[in-house]
């Protein structure tokens, strides 16, 4: 049996019949909303007020690693 896949407007492919389910409809519904904008909060405040951001006291391991292929140098201290 040969399938007629075609790609939609959203970017998924559908094959055709009607009722494919959640996964190609556009329309979110009210808890999918919530989720999204708690989880927007969420990263608004942990950029905000970031955790176990600073430099330690009395560090036990250091290491740094340099690339050469951007400039990019991380020195982690733990």
């Amino acid at each position: 049996m040969e399938r007629n896949n075609t790609k939609d407007d959203t970017g998924s492919f559908s094959d055709g019949k009607s009722g494919s389910g959640k996964r190609g409809s556009m329309e979110e519904s009210t808890d999918e909303v919530l989720a999204h904008e708690m989880y927007r909060e969420h990263i608004l405040d942990l950029f905000s007020h970031p955790h176990n951001f600073g430099k330690l006291q009395h560090p036990t391991h250091r290491c740094h690693e340099f690339n050469p292929l951007c400039g990019d140098e991380v020195t982690d201290k733990i």
